[in-house]
């Protein structure tokens, strides 16, 4: 083989390997990339995670108590980005501490960006509630919050917010059952900040419910007080306002 021709192969082969970089280059794209989001709720009490059927709490109004059941729908879960931007992550969330796939909202895809609050309601609102707007599962269905008389649309029937159980002295039972009572809507709004800048990344929030916070701030709760808080619009109103510090971020990760 010649030196031209070697000389010339060697141009070649150099001129091949500058093409394929910059053929990688030329369609690696410069622009932010969609990501994922995963929302995991943990309850919580005084700081640790809820531990069901053990006396280990003491209410600010200083009962000893155990919880034994809590459930409850959110809805309109949403992230906002700084640019204003609403992107949409569910509709309707039911959970409950004795089932921890229901306490996760699985991983979806979501624009890039720079994200600065989730919102959510807590229970279903007063236009939206009526049994059967939600999907029709088994965990949603049990939510029934039955009415007395129909409603100005001729239904008797909504959704709870929220079932709260358990006990507290020595053998009493307390259930702070939240819901439309007497066809009022006592759901409310969360906006929580955030940070987390979307591009190409798996991202996880951790958010907590704090139930000690359903019993006292700005209201204590005497379980001695209260029965059966269904038809108590007044106790629905107390449980409404102290639910304004019941929810705070425990983590945003990149995963």
């Amino acid at each position: 083989m010649t030196i031209a021709i070697q000389n010339n192969l060697q141009k070649l082969l150099v001129a091949v390997l500058f093409l394929s970089f910059a053929g990688c280059d030329m369609f690696r794209s410069d622009d932010p990339q969609a990501g994922t989001i995963s929302l995991e709720i943990v309850n919580m009490i005084d700081g640790q995670e809820l531990v069901l059927d053990q006396e280990l709490y003491t209410s600010s109004a200083g009962h000893d108590y155990s919880v034994s059941l809590i459930e409850y729908i959110l809805t309109n879960v949403k992230l906002h980005r700084a640019d204003g931007t609403v992107v949409s992550l569910d509709t309707a969330q039911y959970c409950n501490q004795e089932d921890h796939d229901s306490r996760h909202l699985d991983s979806e895809e979501i624009p890039a960006g720079q994200y600065d609050s989730i919102s959510f309601t807590f229970g279903v609102d007063g236009a939206e509630n009526v049994f059967g707007s939600l999907e029709r599962t088994t965990d949603f269905d049990n939510m029934l919050w039955p009415m007395m008389a129909p409603m100005g649309d001729g239904t008797t029937e909504r959704y709870h917010y929220m079932r709260f159980e358990g006990h507290y002295g020595v053998d009493k039972t307390f259930r702070i059952h939240n819901g439309p009572s007497g066809g009022s809507d006592y759901s409310f709004d969360v906006s929580l900040p955030i940070s987390m800048d979307v591009d190409n990344q798996d991202w996880a929030i951790e958010l907590q419910m704090n139930l000690e916070e359903w019993l006292t701030n700005p209201v204590d709760w005497d379980f001695d007080a209260y029965g059966m808080i269904m038809g108590n619009q007044a106790a629905q109103e107390i449980v409404q306002t102290n639910g304004s510090s019941v929810f705070s971020i425990g983590s945003v990760d990149e995963l």
